[in-house]
């Protein structure tokens, strides 16, 4: 089993339910990001170069969505598998 270690590269929400709806931000190399969206339910994916070339997805651990309320913060954790 590999160490588990933050890096960069790109994050992407996309609101459940309603296409064309999508954030794309850029981590740096802490692997933290934060940022604003509308509330609803958030599907996270992220790319980072250390993996695939940029073109393996990586997707938030577990659920692969994350609820976002008014006025809340939410948390996500982007998990990444080298292969």
């Amino acid at each position: 089993m590999g160490a588990d270690f933050p890096t960069g590269g790109t994050i992407t929400l996309a609101m459940q339910g309603a296409p064309h709806t999508s954030v794309t931000i850029r981590v740096g190399a802490s692997g933290h990001f934060r940022t604003s969206v509308p509330p609803g339910n958030w599907i996270v994916t992220g790319r980072t170069p250390k993996y695939g070339d940029n073109m393996g997805v990586c997707r938030e651990f577990n659920s692969y969505s994350v609820n976002v309320t008014v006025n809340h913060l939410a948390s996500v954790t982007v998990w990444c598998t080298e292969k």
